[in-house]
């Protein structure tokens, strides 16, 4: 930006766009070094992928390097909980669904939520600026197009 703008022309930008974020936190139950972690890893990434596909996940992945965390004790230890953590999560997915009901269906169907491996906090956020947008309103607009 070259010149000074005005609070209703910075308005005007604002993109509005309501998203889904997920946080997953591991529980007791997770070891993805057992046979059935490994499936649910499997499982979950397919969970994913899937979701992608259907264009319905903007972005995903591990938290603090939470990824290497195999246990919910490794988590605590890589990842130890103090004042200056915002959220205890190992990770989150950015969903693009029409509703918080539908966003937080998809977190409960997640193979490690389903097993009790994982919990979650879901929360809405506002897109409003970014490179991101475009993205999102095609992702929107292909969704409409589907229902």
């Amino acid at each position: 930006m070259s010149r000074e703008m005005s609070f209703p022309e910075i308005q005007a930008r604002m993109a509005n766009l309501k998203l889904y974020a997920i946080f997953m936190r591991p529980t007791a139950q997770y070891d993805t070094a057992s046979d059935a972690g490994r499936e649910l890893m499997r499982s979950h990434l397919q969970f994913q992928l899937e979701m992608e596909d259907r264009g319905i996940l903007l972005a995903a992945g591990p938290l603090d390097g939470a990824g290497r965390a195999g246990t919910l004790a490794a988590y605590r230890e890589a990842v130890p909980l103090d004042n200056e953590r915002v959220i205890d999560a190992s990770g989150m997915y950015f969903l693009v669904v029409p509703s918080r009901e539908a966003a937080e269906e998809i977190a409960n169907s997640e193979p490690f939520e389903k097993a009790g491996w994982r919990t979650h906090t879901l929360c809405e956020w506002q897109l409003n600026e970014g490179t991101a947008i475009p993205i999102v309103k095609e992702m929107l607009t292909t969704l409409e197009k589907s229902d």
